[in-house]
């Protein structure tokens, strides 16, 4: 049987995909990846040279940022619609929105608005992804369908901003954007191969004259006591991490040893290398999956976001941002799938969402303060605060995970 003509959905057991569609999932999934991953390379390293500001690249990562601010009302659009058919209009609208950037290349007023308008698609897009997966694949092999996610975003995001410091270097910046307008069409046709992924009988039904209260549903959840040290150390890590985002950008450009575009794109894929191989090892080692590796991958990249700023040259650079990267590999993986054991299904878009906001008015914060520091003192100096500041966060983490684990609050290693 089928649902109703009316979109009700009766209450049967759900039907999983098979291998073959999760892998066309997963290869969609990673086009558009490449593609957004050379772009955003590619805008940095554009808007760097092109304006010759500091502060007009904090502006650009802030506009990236601020549309997750609308993570809770756009990330529970995963919970009551068809995924194949919302993530395939998203591709098609980014593929749209990248072409009038390459056609134009506007000024940066126009150029930072066509940016947002971007971003809220892949707002829509992440949730969405993280919440198609557990429509893919049963319970027993969600683990390792998540670090299969995390580690085909980590080796797509890897390669695309090799690709986009590449193609910067070679022929323009320009060319990058061009990329990422023909990864979206490739991940839109992809994914109309799939079969439908509608919600759950039991996902809640938001009159639309509520809409806006989804914009809160999420956060209640995430400040329970049984998921509430999870966005204590994302939120921790999101805002160092953003800290020394434009700092990463002039310290390849201008301060070490043969630092150029090449440079900064194979710094940000050697990130992205980290994460893959670390959700690798979580997908073997899926008793790792518990809150002490949280704690962990917060010390790690504290560690290493303070070494990299002592870096000499780009090798070493590259060398210390693949460890940054394991680091938040573990991170995302672990914390994905903890979401996944603590948030009851019907609700995880939303849940997803309203972490996205939370993360993403730190990562928002600390890219403009990082930004302006820059005028202040130098690269290194930013690098060195934001490792300390996630180092700062690890005490009260630990604190946090080890009084929640005493009263049986915190879910179970896999």
């Amino acid at each position: 049987m089928t649902s109703s003509g009316q979109g009700e959905h009766l209450d049967l057991q759900p039907v999983y995909a098979t291998q073959r569609s999760v892998l066309a999932f997963y290869v969609a999934r990673s086009s558009s990846l490449i593609g957004d991953s050379a772009a955003a390379a590619a805008l940095a390293l554009l808007i760097y040279q092109r304006f010759g500001s500091t502060k007009a690249l904090g502006a650009f990562f802030v506009a990236k940022a601020a549309p997750r601010l609308l993570g809770p009302l756009l990330g529970s659009l995963s919970d009551e619609y068809d995924l194949r058919q919302l993530l395939r209009a998203c591709d098609a609208a980014s593929a749209v929105l990248y072409t009038v950037i390459v056609v134009l290349l506007p000024g940066l007023p126009v150029l930072l608005t066509l940016v947002v308008a971007a971003e809220v698609l892949a707002v829509i897009n992440l949730p969405g992804t993280r919440t198609a997966i557990t429509r893919l694949v049963p319970e027993e092999r969600l683990t390792n369908a998540t670090a299969n996610v995390a580690a085909i975003t980590g080796l797509a995001t890897a390669s695309g901003a090799a690709l986009g410091g590449l193609i910067a270097a070679l022929v323009g910046a320009r060319y990058g954007l061009a990329l990422n307008a023909l990864s979206f069409l490739a991940s839109g046709l992809l994914m109309s191969t799939l079969s439908p992924m509608p919600p759950p009988s039991t996902a809640p039904k938001t009159p639309r004259s509520n809409r806006l209260s989804r914009l809160v549903a999420g956060f209640p959840v995430l400040l329970s006591h049984r998921v509430r040290v999870l966005p204590l150390v994302l939120i921790v890590i999101a805002f160092g991490a953003a800290l020394d985002r434009s700092a990463l950008v002039v310290l390849s450009q201008r301060v070490l040893t043969h630092g150029n575009d090449l440079a900064y794109g194979f710094a940000v894929g050697a990130v992205s290398i980290g994460f893959f191989i670390s959700a690798t090892f979580v997908r073997r080692r899926p008793v790792v999956v518990g809150y002490p590796t949280l704690v962990v991958a917060l010390a790690l990249q504290g560690v290493s976001h303070s070494v990299a700023g002592a870096s000499p040259n780009a090798a070493v650079l590259v060398l210390v941002t693949l460890i940054i990267g394991f680091g938040n590999g573990l991170e995302v993986v672990v914390g994905m799938r903890l979401l996944q054991k603590s948030v009851a299904r019907p609700s995880l878009g939303a849940v997803n969402g309203a972490l996205l906001t939370a993360t993403t008015l730190l990562d928002a914060a600390g890219s403009a303060i990082g930004a302006l520091m820059l005028t202040e003192v130098s690269a290194r100096t930013v690098f060195y605060m934001a490792g300390g500041l996630m180092l700062l966060g690890v005490p009260p983490t630990y604190l946090g995970a080890r009084s929640r684990d005493r009263a049986g609050q915190l879910p179970r290693p896999d």
